[in-house]
């Protein structure tokens, strides 16, 4: 069964969400690129004041510049008008402090030998009264972004307004444009992956766009690029001090990428793909750090865009002999922008009950400001199963003792009672000399398109993609159609709030063969059968009472529709305060059929036909708010997050048989049992609470506990605790770790947590109860 291929529109925004936190009050930016040269370094620090009241000056551009201009590093001021740099001593300097409404002023010295670390300078304080403030009106922000060794533009760089939901990003050209943003002194920060993170702090006037330009320096390990917390809030790689690996599309895209699976393979460690068929349709297994247990299920937690998704890989009643669909393959890997994926209960701990196996955490793309985008493509791929990959049966004819010609096994022959005959060997492989071969050569068609774009002030972005892919297996009753339909729009209502939409439509039409655990799998009774001439003319080398024929009489067909939303709103009420709330649903309707018709299974194998028909209904909500409070005390940052989360998974299936087919229909006259109906689900209820403390944007210690309540955890199970604690120290920034050329990055890192797994759906239902009985002249439980 083939339905029509459909080409729909498709959005192919490479949109980068690693958004990087850079340096600043306190250490140095090498803007010329020149990082991890062999010489001692040593601090000059102090404070900015303001002439007029002696107040500390927030945001201050501080440069420190080598006498010939040959090197340059610079930093701003915190908000208590401190300011920290590290560069190399013996060398003579000047001191350039410029703000916005001050006078700019400068002092020259010479920075001590290396056995000084730290060098205590009395800044110069600027020689005007601050301007008065300006009016709140609006202006814009414009720049360029190039690479500090090749002076190159960096396109895809967001640089994003620190406090707000403004977010500009670079084109090809490395420019790019915030405008409309409200007039006053910002704080400016980039993120792209494969750069380290820069901060720049601005005044924008009211009425002009003021030019902020960045070099940015290539980072081998990214521990400035962002990765998403279970909070909601974004952390750089540097402050985690657990493991975990991203995965951005942009860097696969030339790759023969089909589907979740092959994004994944072969490109985070640790996570292992097993294929579960080679047959067209069927999905994978993923185990992150392989398998946990000998019975349970070891899937991870599979989140998309905030809300947790179903991840079934085998919940079906039909028998189809080892193969299996996965809710995962649904996704179409070109709707993803980036995958996280934390490893192991020390990274997930506080996604709770269900996380014990991992976590993976998709994004899909989101539009960006500008033009609209469109692309489509056409695609079709070819596969054919190769006779080396298939052997052939063998047969030897030979003599026995009594000198009788008899089938000659290996095992007589190794043993000398039958002597083989030189010209008496069969050779036959019916997969490919059968007249009537289940093999034939597989294709797949796929027809994508995609539109995104956004207004020019990047108030409102949206994403749109289609794609449909139709074809067949390398037997001939393997086909497959599916479609797959995103929309994702996002809108900065005001300069505090932003909102945005993901929403996802599949559908996936599925027919498959038995497979090879199945006594009437294809391949099984290819292998076990017999080359003789007379095997060859009843059952065309198949193993009897089966042939090509009977073996494709037993048809499975699994039609699925499914849809996944969700919605995103974050609130920045204050420049140290956030909060945000998704809320979301993953529901999906799957029909399985099973049919063989009146005498199409072998003698003895339902010669009446049999039709089995299974409906699932799968529901999985989600609710989820967080909070995040940052302050900075100095050199010391802490980040306060805390959640509540909410998740209720809700099924309906129902199963039935029947047998008696009427000839040249699909009706069963005859019952196979009475029907099977099944319906339940759970609800689980969890909290969360983080803190964190980072110093001098080195070391970072974080601890963590969530509490999770479940109704599947049964009465006399109260809350579950979740802790975890981690540490990270970027060791190799540290102003005393001698600089060694063989070390471009050091990080040490430690992390502990704990996480479950869930109880099934109806564990929390008591099936028995206690009975006492008579035994032996005595009474026992």
């Amino acid at each position: 069964m083939t339905h029509p291929a459909h080409l729909r529109t498709l959005l192919r925004a490479l949109v980068l969400s690693a958004l990087c936190i850079g340096t600043s009050g306190g250490h140095a930016l090498a803007q010329n690129g020149s990082v991890g040269t062999a010489h001692r370094t040593a601090v000059v620090w102090g404070t900015i004041l303001g002439a007029a009241d002696a107040r500390p000056l927030a945001g201050v551009a501080v440069a420190l510049v080598e006498t010939g201009g040959r090197a340059r590093y610079s930093t701003q001021t915190d908000s208590a008008g401190r300011y920290g740099i590290s560069a190399p001593t013996g060398t003579h300097y000047r001191l350039v402090a410029r703000h916005p409404g001050y006078q700019p002023d400068s002092v020259g010295f010479r920075l001590g030998e290396s056995t000084k670390l730290s060098l205590e300078l009395e800044a110069h304080t600027i020689g005007i009264a601050p301007l008065a403030a300006e009016a709140q009106e609006r202006g814009g922000i414009a720049g360029r972004v190039i690479d500090a060794a090749t002076n190159l533009p960096v396109p895809e760089v967001a640089v994003r307004m620190e406090g707000t939901v403004y977010t500009g990003r670079t084109d090809a050209q490395g420019q790019y444009r915030i405008p409309e943003v409200p007039a006053g002194r910002v704080q400016l920060r980039t993120g792209r992956v494969g750069y380290d993170g820069r901060n720049q702090a601005v005044t924008v006037i009211a009425g002009q766009t003021i030019t902020a330009n960045f070099s940015l320096s290539a980072s081998a390990l990214g521990l400035g690029e962002l990765v998403v917390t279970a909070t909601g809030r974004e952390e750089r790689k540097r402050e985690i001090g657990n493991v975990v690996t991203k995965i951005e599309t942009e860097q696969v895209e030339m790759a023969p990428i089909t589907n979740l699976s092959n994004l994944l393979q072969g490109r985070a460690p640790g996570v292992a793909v097993l294929p579960s068929s080679g047959t067209l349709g069927t999905g994978n297994r993923i185990q992150i750090r392989g398998a946990s247990s000998i019975s349970l299920v070891g899937t991870p937690l599979i989140i998309i865009d905030g809300i947790r998704t179903n991840n079934d890989v085998e919940a079906s009643l039909l028998f189809t002999g080892g193969q299996s669909a996965s809710r995962v393959e649904d996704i179409n890997p070109e709707d993803i922008e980036s995958i996280e994926i934390l490893k192991g209960p020390a990274a997930s701990a506080l996604y709770g009950t269900a996380a014990a196996n991992g976590v993976i955490q998709i994004t899909t793309k989101r539009g960006r400001r500008g033009t609209s985008q469109l692309r489509a493509f056409v695609q079709r791929t070819a596969s054919e199963t190769l006779r080396s990959q298939v052997p052939s049966n063998f047969l030897a004819r030979g003599l026995n003792a009594q000198g009788q010609r008899v089938n000659c096994s290996f095992v007589e022959r190794a043993a000398g009672t039958c002597v083989g005959l030189p010209d008496s060997i069969y050779e036959y492989n019916p997969l490919f000399q059968a007249p009537n071969s289940p093999l034939r050569t597989g294709y797949v068609n796929k027809y994508g398109a995609s539109i995104s774009g956004g207004s020019s002030d990047g108030a409102i972005a949206y994403y749109v993609s289609g794609e449909a892919d139709e074809g067949t297996g390398t037997l001939r009753f393997n086909e497959i159609d599916r479609a797959n339909f995103r929309a994702n729009v996002s809108s900065r209502l005001s300069e505090k709030f932003r909102l945005s939409a993901s929403t996802g439509f599949i559908s996936n039409f599925i027919q498959l063969p038995q497979g090879d655990n199945s006594s009437g799998g294809v391949f099984l009774n290819a292998l076990r059968g017999s080359p003789t001439p007379t095997n060859i003319q009843a059952f065309s080398g198949f193993a009897p009472p089966h042939n090509p024929s009977n073996v494709s009489a037993w048809g499975n067909e699994q039609d699925l529709r499914r849809f996944i939303g969700s919605a995103n709103a974050e609130y920045r009420p204050l420049s140290w305060l956030s909060f945000n709330a998704v809320a979301g649903v993953d529901q999906s309707n799957r029909f399985e059929r099973s049919f063989v018709d009146a005498g199409g299974t072998p003698q003895g194998s339902r010669p009446m036909g049999l039709r089995e028909e299974y409906r699932l209904q799968q529901s999985e909500f989600t609710a989820d708010l967080n909070g995040n409070m940052v302050h900075e005390f100095g050199r010391v940052t802490s980040t306060t997050s805390g959640g509540v989360r909410y998740n209720e998974s809700v099924f309906d299936e129902t199963y039935a048989a029947g047998t008696n087919i009427t000839p040249g229909t699909k009706a069963a006259t005859e019952p196979l049992g009475a029907p099977q109906e099944g319906a339940g689900g759970n609800k689980l209820f969890g909290i969360l609470l983080s803190q964190q403390f980072g110093f001098a944007d080195r070391f970072f210690v974080t601890g963590a506990i969530r509490g999770d309540q479940s109704s599947a955890f049964g009465e006399n199970i109260g809350l579950i605790t979740y802790p975890a604690v981690s540490a990270s120290w970027v060791l190799l920034e540290e102003p005393w770790f001698p600089e060694l050329d063989v070390l471009s990055h050091l990080r040490l890192r430690a992390a502990y947590g704990e996480s479950g797994r869930p109880p099934g759906r109806l564990e929390a239902i008591r099936a028995f109860t206690d009975r006492a009985a008579a035994a032996e002249g005595g009474i026992v439980p």
